[in-house]
């Protein structure tokens, strides 16, 4: 199975089905898209509320509309970029893969772009630094978030454990 795939079946595994969170800043959501993301949904041609195999698609066209594919990630790095991805925003995403990169020494701008030299710097970042950098940048992004007294907690412990 590829790392898309094992990625995709993961994330639709761990995000379920239907769950309206109280303390969920995007609101309802349907195998992990949120109300927040039901007008981009929509206009990408999908009926509301998502199925597993629309949610699937609708991350799918997140992955291609990234690129992923072209930085040849191990699944596990793959797999905390994109949850990631999924629960912020490219920018948020980029942001974090640079500071990683930063960590290891690549002198690179953190300004949210994946550019070339962002993504040479992913590409030739030693694998398990890497994954422990961008595991660490996420968590620091994470306590930094008005609502992670209520349920960011439980959510990064979630993505830890998710290895």
């Amino acid at each position: 199975m590829s790392v898309t795939a094992r990625v995709m079946e993961t994330l639709l595994r761990v995000e379920g089905g239907d769950a309206d969170l109280e303390h969920d800043a995007g609101g309802r959501t349907y195998f992990g898209v949120s109300q927040l993301a039901r007008a981009e949904f929509v206009g990408l041609g999908y009926a509301w509320p998502p199925t597993r195999e629309t949610a699937l698609g609708f991350y799918l066209e997140w992955w291609r509309q990234l690129d992923l594919e072209s930085l040849d990630l191990t699944y596990r790095v793959a797999l905390q970029a994109f949850l990631f991805r999924v629960h912020t925003n490219p920018t948020e995403m980029t942001r974090a893969f640079q500071v990683a990169c930063c960590a290891a020494g690549e002198p690179l701008l953190v300004d949210g772009r994946m550019g070339p030299l962002t993504r040479e710097a992913i590409r030739n970042a030693d694998e398990g630094f890497l994954y422990t950098a961008l595991r660490a940048a996420i968590g620091m992004w994470s306590t930094t978030r008005p609502l992670w007294k209520r349920y960011g907690a439980a959510w990064l412990s979630n993505r830890l454990r998710m290895g």
